[in-house]
């Protein structure tokens, strides 16, 4: 179908916020599936959908499901349970979930989608559940659940079924399940089936859960245009797959994501081993392992945590084969534990966990589930049929993005490749599909030899132990999931899957390519495909992080300049591209960046902020300070990145990290205190000790940090030192009494301000560190903000805007830095408030304002007529107070703990709390601000690890 034949979304009479997320996610225009479903299902149809792997079969039933919503809504109908989608997978049931909250981003406050599969481990899931929410995803195992224990009501209120890749259904064992649920289920309604393929199971199925459905068989390839999707064949012996696929790594030729297809689980960890020898890192899928290890590993690799996932071909967990080896995996187990003296009631229990696990049904990582941005898939071995083949290659050339398949074929696999081209070549261009990848192997013989040195050091014995090794520590895991990560969902984010699995000190030097080998002919034995592996389209021009670079840059002069930060920290940080501050627990700091030049701390005690940076851009990661130690947090995803224990640092009551390096200033106190509150500490984690001190004649209050002033704050001074290097005093600046530490700077190093309190009641003194000296007789600038004491102060990235607030806390004003006047005044309240926080979006266009009311409030800056304003203000003769601009929106966290907010990628806002609450929530000019997610980064109860000066 050519681009004239079809329509735009804008044709389809959908809802404007619908139409608005499909802008945001960047469609131009509907797939052919789309385009076809969805008006039939608008029109109350229902539709049997066959479509091959990526074709967009799920935004086809999930755009008329959130439209059914919508017009109920609209129609003033009761809140219920509107909308049931089940998939096969739980993987893919999570994912689905995802995509159709990403679709109703902008209707949040209308539409909500519960996942059932996680109501164990978050308690909200289940106080949505009883709210009665408008869709619900699941398994129908776990949904035959919910309704047999009256948690879900469906009889009286469903209105839009969804069977997603409908031919796994039944095919792994749910057709019992479904008649089951059946019975729930009200007499009419309409429902919305999807397959890869209508087989016997699809129609099976229809049967039973539709009535008069229009069928949809598109006449169109299996498999994208050559355009879209170029497919590659190599054809060598079985150790020059390992030569080949080295190569290509060490020489970059790979870029982007990949998903590496084998046959079992022993030649996924023969790979994984083998690359590990040359430094390549990748992280195995395997289907042997729990569903949480797996969907965890699914939804670190979407997020680029991960670059190469190898994945195995499915396996039917209920079949007889996967009985024994469940059976011999717990001997292994026992083994292994008696070896190591584990205690007999530990043994017991993993006895206990591996027996009585449940039997699982489950789909492939080539079916179903969608893996983001996906640049190439690899068929280290080549499928042995058709329809496998296609469910690979379809992980990649989702959608409008290209993609490149690279399927590599010995002797053996010959018969597997003919049967392929028969039954393909056909849909496609016989002359671009399978095109040969031709090498010369010649070439390759200096690095042939390092090559097969690695692979005789992959033994059955390596790879047995790697397994075992990999069993017993998610056998472990497993173990306390459904109890201790029910309790603590945040040491789930502890879980890492891509490190090493074997000591290989012996065999260092194959990380590195010597010149001997000649780089310059490896190049170009492969020249003639430098082009076929690209990021995909969606991702092109995106700012990436390279781990290399980032390692081996320095700035500044020749030992004095920071080194990045720890390898385990960049690891989990290498996805991220710019950082901003929050605040947290009794002292939080937050990576900022702008331009790549980031700075910032914030500090709080239990009332109100003492210390604070609003010179941001997204907030992705915070430090916490602890009575044992300090943390270091990635805030979305959150994970808990790094730590030093109290052995180290003892209780800490300031702590600040400089932006990706090794370098942490700290300063002691609380009750295992070990360094004075009297001193800064700095630590260099590259070194594993303190490199520098800093003592001062009283008590330090708050810190501020950037890549080139470090700014110390005590009670009636303000200290700015050169950093990093040895810190060297620049300039001390007098303050009034100045009890909660309460300093910004800005992050741009181009416009370096620095405000803090100034000596009359309410103002606040401003100065750019560029023009001061040691011997600098420039005065600040001094802005009177208020009538009373200040409570907080902030100042946007560039240091263009200064936003204030006094301890009455309901008014927030904004000044311009340059020009001394204030631009805007917003209302926060009527009601006095403390303000814990005040930050700036990084185009400076909205500001975030969080207050002991246990509130969240968004105001418009740039555009001021996007807050609210009271009814009466059009008669002008009420005063002041009608004439207000209120936020334009608001959330309330029903919790009275100290909580601080900032903003996160596109129209999010990420809050934590003191009580170790975690909250992501989404914001719009419409005035809906609604919750995405939440979860607990830190127990405050368990290891007593807050002040107690911060108990009551």
């Amino acid at each position: 179908m050519g681009d004239n034949d079809s329509s735009g979304f804008d044709e389809l009479n959908l809802d404007y916020r619908v139409l608005k997320a499909i802008a945001k996610l960047g469609w131009k225009k509907p797939t052919l599936i789309q385009e076809k479903a969805i008006p039939l299902s608008l029109a109350g149809r229902d539709v049997v959908a066959r479509a091959k792997t990526g074709s967009g079969k799920t935004a086809a039933f999930a755009i008329p499901l959130i439209e059914k919503v919508i017009q109920a809504k609209q129609a003033h109908r009761t809140q219920c349970i509107r909308g049931l989608v089940i998939a096969p997978a739980k993987e893919l049931a999570s994912q689905l979930c995802e995509h159709i909250n990403t679709l109703a981003m902008y209707a949040s406050g209308d539409v909500t989608c519960v996942d059932l599969i996680k109501m164990d481990h978050l308690s909200s899931q289940k106080i949505l559940l009883r709210s009665q929410p408008d869709i619900i995803v699941s398994t129908p195992s776990k949904l035959l659940d919910q309704l047999k224990e009256g948690n879900v009501h469906l009889s009286d209120t469903l209105e839009f079924l969804v069977a997603d890749e409908a031919d796994m259904l039944l095919s792994f064992g749910y057709e019992s399940d479904l008649r089951e649920i059946l019975r729930y289920l009200p007499k009419t309604y309409q429902a919305f089936l999807t397959s890869a393929t209508l087989n016997d199971e699809v129609v099976a199925l229809k049967k039973l859960l539709l009535h008069n459905p229009v069928v949809l068989k598109l006449n169109e390839s299996q498999l994208p245009s050559s355009a879209q999707l170029i497919q590659y064949h190599v054809s060598c012996t079985e150790e020059e797959k390992f030569v080949i696929l080295c190569a290509m790594f060490k020489l970059k030729l790979i870029k982007g994501k990949s998903i590496i297809f084998l046959q079992t689980i022993d030649r996924c960890f023969k790979l994984k081993l083998f690359l590990g020898f040359f430094g390549v890192q990748a992280v195995i899928l395997n289907s042997e392992l729990p569903v949480n290890s797996r969907w965890h590993i699914v939804q670190q690799f979407n997020k680029d945590l991960y670059s190469v996932l190898i994945a195995s071909d499915e396996i039917v967990l209920e079949n007889p084969a996967h009985n024994k080896r469940k059976q011999a995996t717990l001997k292994c187990v026992l083994r292994f534990l008696v070896f190591y003296k584990t205690s007999f009631s530990r043994i017991m229990q993993i006895i206990q966990y591996v027996l009585s696990k449940p039997q699982e049904k489950e789909s492939s990582v080539s079916r179903g589930i969608d893996f983001n941005n996906v640049s190439n898939v690899i068929n280290f071995d080549f499928p042995k049929t058709v329809e496998e083949y296609v469910h690979r290659v379809g992980r990649t050339a989702r959608a409008w993005n290209q993609g490149t398949a690279l399927s590599f074929s010995t002797e053996r696999d010959a018969r597997y490749v003919a049967r392929v081209k028969k039954v393909l070549a056909k849909q496609v261009d016989e002359s671009e599909f399978l095109k040969p990848y031709r090498i010369s192997m010649e070439e390759l013989d200096g690095f042939r030899y390092r090559c097969l040195d690695a692979l005789h050091s992959v033994t059955s014995l390596a790879i047995r132990e790697a397994r075992l090794k990999e069993i017993k520590e998610e056998a472990l895991k497993s173990e306390k999931l459904k109890s201790y990560f029910a309790e603590n969902p945040r040491d789930l984010q502890l879980i890492r899957h891509d490190k090493p699995i074997q000591a290989r000190k012996g065999l260092q030097h194959l990380k590195h390519v010597p010149d001997y080998i000649g780089i310059l002919r490896l190049m170009h034995c492969f020249i003639v495909h430098l082009r076929i592996f690209s990021v995909p389209r969606s991702l092109r021009g995106t700012k990436l992080i390279s781990m290399k670079a980032e390692q081996g840059r320095a700035t500044g002069e020749k030992g004095s300049a920071p080194k990045r930060l720890s390898y385990h920290q960049r690891k989990a940080m290498v996805w991220a591209s710019e950082f901003f501050p929050l605040a947290v627990v009794s002292t939080v700091s937050f990576f900022l960046e702008k331009k790549s030049r980031p700075a910032g701390v914030i500090f709080s005690d239990r009332n109100r902020i003492r210390h604070f940076a609003v010179l941001e851009k997204i907030a992705d990661a915070f430090v916490c300070g602890l009575d044992v130690g300090l943390r270091i947090y990635n805030s979305d995803p959150l994970v808990e990145l790094a730590s030093l224990d109290q052995e180290v640092t003892g209780s800490v009551k300031l702590c600040i990290m400089l932006h990706r390096t090794n370098l942490v200033a700290l300063v002691g106190g609380g009750p295992r205190q070990k360094f004075s509150d009297h001193s800064v500490m700095i630590w260099d984690d590259d070194k594993k000790c303190f490199v520098a001190e800093v003592a001062f004649p009283s008590e330090v209050l708050s810190l501020k940090m950037s890549y080139a002033k470090l700014v110390v704050v005590l009670r009636k001074q303000v200290h700015v030192f050169s950093f990093p290097g040895t810190p060297t005093k620049l300039v001390s600046l007098e303050t009034r009494e100045n009890p909660h530490g309460l300093c910004a700077l800005s992050a741009d190093l181009t416009m370096e301000y620095l405000a803090f309190p100034g000596y009359r009641t309410g103002s606040v003194q401003l100065t750019n560190l560029k023009l001061l000296s040691r011997s600098s007789s420039a005065s600040p600038s001094v802005i009177n903000a208020h009538d009373s004491e200040l409570a907080c102060i902030s100042l946007n990235c560039q240091g263009s805007l200064l936003a204030t607030a006094s301890e009455r806390g309901t008014l927030i004003r904004i000044f311009s830095t340059q020009k001394k006047t204030k631009l805007l005044e917003v209302r926060r309240g009527s009601n006095p408030a403390s303000i814990y926080s005040i930050r700036f979006n990084s185009e400076s266009s909205f500001i975030s304002v969080t207050s002991d009311k246990g509130t969240v409030h968004v105001f418009a800056v740039k555009d001021p007529n996007l807050n609210r304003r009271s009814t009466f203000h059009k008669v002008g003769i009420m005063g002041a107070y009608v004439e207000s601009l209120w936020a334009t929106a608001k959330y309330s966290l029903n919790s009275d703990s100290q909580c601080f907010c900032g903003f996160g990628r596109g129209s999010t806002l990420i809050v934590v709390s003191v009580d170790g609450s975690y909250h992501k929530l989404a914001y719009n000019v419409n005035g809906t601000c609604s919750l995405l997610e939440c979860d607990t980064f830190l127990n405050v109860g368990d290891d007593n690890e807050f002040w107690n000066s911060y108990k009551r």
